[in-house]
């Protein structure tokens, strides 16, 4: 398979707005670098590490893609204020991306 690797300084995730409130829509942009289909993750982790919810898990063609914000984690329970971690990855990238939502 190839793949181009991403263009340095130019992020794959970007969180909006941010830092977010509990109360706002917000949106998760990311992309898929490369030149073919690719199987993708894109992850919410607490500050400890521990997994949250798994926003993303397909095989996606390079571009940009747009998720909501979930709020909550994978098992429905809401989401407190504090810090979390976005991390995506995929065959020849991955990044993460610090998230703080507001009370």
């Amino acid at each position: 398979m190839v793949s181009s690797p991403p263009v340095p300084g130019e992020p794959l995730l970007r969180v909006s707005p941010s830092p977010i409130r509990r109360s706002a829509e917000g949106w998760i942009a990311y992309r898929v670098p490369g030149l073919e289909a690719v199987p993708v993750r894109v992850d919410l982790h607490d500050v400890r590490g521990a997994l949250l919810n798994r926003l993303v898990e397909t095989t996606q063609l390079p571009g940009p893609y747009r998720i909501r914000w979930p709020h909550r984690s994978d098992t429905g329970k809401p989401l407190g204020a504090g810090m979390y971690f976005l991390k995506i990855e995929g065959e020849g990238f991955h990044e993460s991306r610090r998230i703080v939502l507001l009370p």
